[in-house]
């Protein structure tokens, strides 16, 4: 028996993976795309150091708790350069609109969203005040702590956000509605959380195997003494 829980716990061991970061920096873009072009939806899914985690980009008419029905396309645009001190960002499509950026991990894993990078466009000479910059839990319903609004962004520099929200299901980053806020540096982690039921089964029937064979051994043994 003593053989069959160190083999069962060498075996959970092995099938949870130690957090590994994904940070998706829009820079990486430079010389791929041009300036108000959409940033692919998927943009850094399923990295190599994340690869339970779906990404996925929208612009939205607004923030009315109907996500649904009010996205307006499924991408945010890329911009290189002069927001803040950022290489390049991701922003709201359509000035007076929201992006939202979401996390989504596979059964069996959660994903913790660490931390974000924001500043603003200098068009009108200053800063965006009035600004919604949050995260929710993918029905657009921010976590306590985390829903920074009303927000005011600078244009030197950049502002840090660093929520270090860990969920099951979707995460939200919210922000707008000036399209003269943009997004750099979404650093995010996955972590396995259990196998699902047809996995558990197999684990399971792995361990009766074990503990058959582990039993039969000492049967043998015990007939040749």
């Amino acid at each position: 028996m003593r053989h069959t829980a160190a083999i069962l716990a060498a075996l959970m061991a092995a099938s949870i993976a130690a957090a590994a970061s994904t940070t998706i920096d829009f820079s990486d873009l430079i010389g791929t795309l041009s300036d108000y072009y959409p940033i692919p939806n998927g943009y850094d899914s399923f990295a190599a150091n994340t690869p339970d985690i779906a990404v996925s980009y929208s612009t939205n008419y607004g923030m009315d708790g109907t996500c649904s029905s009010s996205v307006m396309v499924t991408f945010v645009s890329f911009w290189q350069g002069q927001y803040g001190d950022l290489p390049a960002v991701a922003y709201p499509m359509l000035d007076g609109h929201y992006a939202i950026i979401s996390l989504t991990p596979n059964p069996g894993y959660e994903v913790t969203l660490e931390s974000f990078l924001m500043a603003g466009y200098p068009a009108g000479g200053g800063s965006e005040p009035g600004q919604t910059i949050s995260v929710d839990n993918g029905l657009l319903q921010p976590y306590p702590g985390a829903d920074y609004s009303p927000y005011t962004i600078g244009n030197t520099g950049d502002t840090m956000f660093a929520p270090d929200i860990t969920s099951t299901g979707t995460l939200n980053i919210v922000f707008g509605p000036s399209w003269d806020i943009g997004i750099d540096d979404i650093t995010f982690s996955e972590q396995y959380v259990g196998l699902p039921d047809a996995a558990n089964s197999i684990l399971l029937l792995g361990a009766a195997i074990l503990s058959l064979a582990c039993y039969s051994k000492v049967f043998t043994a015990a007939l040749r003494s």
